[in-house]
Order: structure tokens, then C-alpha cells, then sequence
């Protein structure tokens, strides 16, 4: 055999150990990335599903007044829900029947630097004829 049938070269290999060395720290890199963004998307939808619940919660009540409450939850989500009546009632009702509120749901959970939180905010009508919320 002549010497350039011989193999490779030592350099050779070398440059081959490096860039697979490296493409695996890029695939290790993405995965990692893939599972981060993952459990803040878990995250993120978990309390969104606390804060539909607290909404709905509202419905529940007897009737709506003003108020703010709040409490945590299993997983560290902490929850506070704000009803305020509004200013302004919708033309053409009477304001001694019915009133407009609002309802304001904040879920916050700890973490990341800043504090992560999800904010759900609608508008109730109370009647009082029907004894019922109606949600716009």
C-alpha cells in the first residue's frame, strides 16, 4: 500500500470528532429548549383553567355585588377575582332593574423572573326580574 491508501489522518479524525461533538450539543440544546417550553406551556395552561373556573364561579353566585377575593391553589398558582359594578349601564335598561359588572380574574404563579400571571376580565348583567346573570 502507498502511503495516501493508508487511512485517515489523525487530523481527520479529529475534525470529525468535533463537528459531532458539536451537532450534539446543538440537538441536546433544541431538546432542552422543546421541554422548557413545554412545562411554561403546562404551566401557563393550568391557570388559565383555574382562572375559566373562577369565572365561572360568578354564575354560581345568588347575586352579583362587589367585592375582591382571592386564595391559592395546589401547584403554587395563586387566584384573586375582583367584581366591580360599571359606571355606565347599556342604553334602554333600567338601572333600578338591571346592573353592569365586571368581573376581573388574576392567576399568578411563581415563575421565571418576572412573575407569570393570566388575566380573564368580562362583562355581567344582573337582572333583577329574572333573578340571572346574562354574560356579554
Amino acid at each position: 500500500m502507498s502511503r495516501g491508501e493508508a487511512g485517515f489522518t489523525l487530523m481527520e479524525v479529529l475534525v470529525a470528532i468535533t463537528i459531532l461533538g458539536m451537532s450534539l450539543i446543538l440537538v441536546f440544546a433544541i431538546f432542552s429548549q422543546g421541554l422548557t417550553a413545554l412545562h411554561v406551556d403546562r404551566a401557563y395552561s393550568t391557570a388559565v383553567i383555574l382562572a375559566k373556573s373562577k369565572m365561572d364561579e360568578v354564575d354560581l353566585l345568588e347575586e352579583l355585588a362587589e367585592g375582591e377575593e382571592g386564595g391559592s391553589s395546589p401547584g403554587g398558582y395563586r387566584w384573586s377575582r375582583e367584581i366591580t359594578e360599571t359606571l355606565g349601564q347599556p342604553e334602554g335598561l333600567d338601572e333600578r332593574l338591571t346592573r353592569l359588572f365586571r368581573v376581573r380574574v388574576v392567576v399568578s404563579w411563581p415563575e421565571g423572573s418576572p412573575q407569570r400571571r393570566v388575566t380573564l376580565e368580562t362583562l355581567r348583567l344582573w337582572s333583577r326580574l329574572e333573578q340571572r346573570r346574562v354574560g356579554l
